[in-house]
């Protein structure tokens, strides 16, 4: 049976780089890696870009922005570069820390895993009840309460999403095609100023 194509955090050794990608008309660099324990995106500008070492800049990308700061020798983020970066962990991504251990795990990492990984089904279970689960608290307030109706939004579970390599590649290009728009509005603007500013009084 031929192995199939590597497509999961599982299947990528630890921090490599997977995807890199520059776009040459806005200077703006996508990184997707393999991370400890899910896929990692960035996106990197040079040393003398717009943008560097803007440690304030927030844009939307997978629930938020988790790194900013230079690359260094000693990382997969190339020095001369200011990366911002986020994961793929969240509670609303599917996460096997037990699958994304090294071969090399001790029992101890491995059983510390398992308990992470039994936690967060614990959370998210907590998190998206059943509808029985919620018709039960909805039956207890009612009788409580009297005649007094509450209403308690019927939550469904939603199943975690398993991120392929692919698809966080075409979510980093998304957060970088953004970027970049708003690069390219910043600029008209300034264009535009710069015209309003130092264009001759008429008499």
């Amino acid at each position: 049976m031929a192995q199939s194509e590597p497509r999961y955090v599982a299947d990528f050794p630890h921090g490599a780089v997977l995807r890199d990608h520059l776009d040459p008309e806005s200077g703006l660099r996508v990184l997707v890696v393999r991370g400890p324990f899910s896929f990692l995106g960035y996106v990197g500008v040079r040393a003398d870009h717009t943008l560097a070492e803007l440690e304030d800049l927030h844009f939307q990308c997978h629930w938020g922005i988790t790194f900013n700061g230079w690359g260094d020798t000693d990382s997969f983020r190339e020095p001369g570069w200011y990366w911002w970066g986020w994961d793929y962990a969240h509670g609303l991504d599917h996460v096997d820390y037990v699958a994304s251990l090294p071969p090399e795990a001790s029992d101890e990492d491995k059983a510390l895993a398992a308990r992470m990984n039994q936690q967060l089904e614990n959370l998210v279970a907590e998190f998206f009840r059943t509808p029985d689960d919620r018709q039960a608290d909805e039956d207890a307030a009612t009788e409580a309460c009297g005649d007094v109706q509450l209403a308690i939004p019927q939550l469904e579970p939603l199943p975690r999403k398993k991120w392929t390599v692919n698809e966080v590649f075409e979510d980093a290009l998304d957060v970088l095609m953004e970027l970049k728009a708003g690069l390219e509005q910043s600029q008209t603007l300034s264009v535009l100023l710069t015209q309003r500013y130092t264009k001759p009084a008429s008499h």
